[in-house]
């Protein structure tokens, strides 16, 4: 069984790379795909209901589909014994949820999306692990004028500021590029001064479905109680960047608490390595300026909730 994991920041194009290269390689599985998005209303689906969609789709009679996770998972993996299907399952939650939609150790490939990093799956066949960050300049001016259409801004210098303003992050640049082709009578300077006000930028960000906040809040909203309190502080800080110890004393942690949480945070993309001098002490970590304008927004919300809410 082969296994592909793509994973990285909230907004950042994992399902749309995944789709992209599902489509490319259609031929090689001629037993055709299975799609599952593991998320629902912004909470975990149960791989059981995602065991019990796929045997449907495979054929499997209703009366014959087991009410229980394990035994769906024995009928799926006989089902898909011989067959080369690929099987695509976007935005898990966790290995645990994973585990049971792995399609056995057959012809089947499975092409995995998803936020934070999964410790078990290096476990289930040595899986290909693509992380997706920030694009080049160059990819990212490609990607606004494929959104503008109509409209050369490729020659903008206006445009290169916009992508710097957008931090070159895919969701947000498609965010900008839908916001300049709904407002034909814009210009691309009359945008990156908009965005120039950080107070405005994940609002301006933030319309119809590329909207910027939205995911960052997703991303946010699966942070345990600790690792969400860490972000909103170190995204409130002074410095842009910070070691540990820094770390340590925003958060008013000892320093090995401290160093759990920042892993947290990195496991998730939240946070990066923003300098690596060897050892934990010569690291430091930053949030990209996106996440940290809305770090910083949610703590303002979270300190303006009266308490008993």
């Amino acid at each position: 069984m082969g296994i592909g994991f793509v994973t990285g920041a909230p907004g950042v194009g994992k399902t749309a790379l995944a789709i992209h290269w599902a489509h490319r390689a259609a031929a090689h599985f001629p037993d055709g795909m299975l799609y599952a998005d593991l998320q629902e209303a912004g909470q975990p689906l149960s791989s059981q209901v995602v065991l019990q969609r796929f045997l449907r789709g495979l054929g499997v009679e209703p009366e014959r589909i087991p009410g229980g996770r394990e035994e769906c998972a024995a009928l799926y993996r006989t089902v898909l014994r011989g067959r080369r299907t690929l099987v695509i399952l976007n935005d898990v939650h966790s290995f645990r949820q994973l585990r049971p939609l792995l399609p056995g150790n057959g012809k089947s490939c499975a092409l995995v999306t998803g936020r934070a990093e999964l410790q078990g799956l290096i476990h289930s066949g040595s899986p290909l692990r693509l992380c997706l960050g920030q694009l080049r300049q160059t990819d990212s001016v490609r990607l606004l004028s494929g959104v503008v259409r109509g409209r050369r801004i490729d020659h903008d210098p206006a445009t290169v500021r916009l992508a710097e303003l957008c931090d070159h992050h895919p969701l947000a640049l498609r965010a900008a590029g839908a916001r300049l082709a709904n407002k034909p009578h814009w210009t691309v300077a009359d945008l990156v001064a908009r965005l120039e006000n950080p107070s405005r930028r994940l609002a301006e960000l933030s319309h119809g479905e590329y909207s910027v906040r939205a995911r960052l809040e997703c991303g946010y909203g699966s942070l345990d109680a600790a690792a969400a309190r860490a972000y909103r502080v170190l995204g409130a800080g002074q410095s842009v960047d910070f070691d540990v110890r820094e770390a340590a004393d925003m958060l008013e942690l000892p320093l090995v608490e401290a160093e759990d949480t920042i892993e947290r945070l990195l496991d998730t993309h939240l946070l990066e390595v923003a300098a690596d001098g060897g050892g934990v002490s010569g690291r430091r970590y930053r949030l990209q300026e996106l996440l940290r304008l809305h770090a910083q927004e949610t703590a303002v919300s979270t300190l303006s909730v009266p308490s008993g809410c």
